[in-house]
């Protein structure tokens, strides 16, 4: 099942992320996190910019947000995408969390673009 994540989900948000950080070059972090230092991060998430968690018999398997690019206004419809999934990768759980966020992305006045090839 993929949710929305509330702020009960942070520990086990931080507990992936931190596994990325340790076993993974998935983030340029090289110092594992606390749950404190995460909360600013999963408090600056609101309306357009979501956190949804991957859960299975009641625990996190994985997450992805949606965070806010710049703050400069010309990018105000341009978000970042972090997916991590601990521990059960090659199970579609990242692909199931990547199609969510982006559906999410969309019906918040979020946009994909895509270059046109030129052949």
């Amino acid at each position: 099942m993929v949710r929305r994540a509330v702020l009960d989900d942070l520990g086990a948000i931080t507990e992936i992320y931190n596994e990325a950080v340790l076993r993974t070059v998935a983030t340029f972090d090289v110092v594992p996190k606390t749950v404190e230092e995460q909360r600013p991060w999963f408090m600056s998430h609101g309306s357009r910019h979501h956190i949804l968690v991957a859960e299975e018999d009641g625990g996190v398997m994985g997450w992805a947000s949606l965070s806010k690019w710049s703050d400069r206004c010309a990018y105000s419809d341009t978000a970042e995408i972090s997916i991590y999934v601990e521990e059960h990768r090659g199970k579609g759980i990242g692909k199931r969390l990547m199609k969510e966020i982006l559906d999410q992305g969309q019906k918040c006045g979020l946009h994909s673009h895509r270059p046109h090839r030129q052949v």
